[in-house]
């Protein structure tokens, strides 16, 4: 459910927008939009993820989970992991795992890289009219997605969370 309810997060912020740097536009040579193939031709280290038991939303046959294990990004002193997902075969969300990087330096690289966030709260975030970059600091992990891709996950997750059996009573 934890899962579910950062997922929403990720496709619901869209107020206001970033003044400075552009967006992102994929991670390394996979843009946002590409197809699987695609990504994978340009990232051939990309690993398929397994769906989790009881996966909810995860499971949708029409998401695909990829992983990019120890990748250096510039500014981090300690390699991340990176999870690619796609929606119908189009690249909508790239998630960064700080792993043993501390968090205040992820956000130092994301401002140095994409200017100041478009809030400052606990969770810093960062809106373009395309794409939004979310930042869950307490779990170490960012998130950048693509909008327009984005509307049909967010219906899904939706419908999924409204399909979900309620949780079981304590015994």
């Amino acid at each position: 459910m934890a899962n579910a309810c950062a997922l929403l997060m990720l496709l619901l912020v869209g107020v206001g927008h970033a003044e400075s740097n552009s967006a992102p536009e994929g991670f390394g040579k996979a843009a946002f939009g590409a197809s699987m193939k695609t990504a994978r031709a340009a990232l051939p280290e990309m690993k398929s993820l397994p769906v989790p038991p009881n996966a909810g939303f995860l499971g949708n046959p029409k998401l695909g989970r990829f992983v990019l294990s120890q990748q250096k990004l510039e500014g981090l002193s300690a390699p991340v992991e990176v999870e690619l997902r796609f929606w119908e075969d189009h690249l909508w969300t790239v998630i960064v795992y700080a792993g043993s990087n501390p968090f205040d330096a992820v956000l130092q690289m994301l401002e140095a890289k994409y200017g100041p966030p478009s809030n400052r709260d606990r969770s810093p975030t960062w809106v373009w009219p395309t794409r939004n970059l979310v930042t869950a600091p307490a779990q170490q992990w960012y998130s950048i997605a693509d909008k327009e891709i984005g509307r049909a996950a967010q219906a899904a997750l939706m419908e999924s969370l409204h399909q979900a059996p309620p949780p079981a009573e304590p015994k």
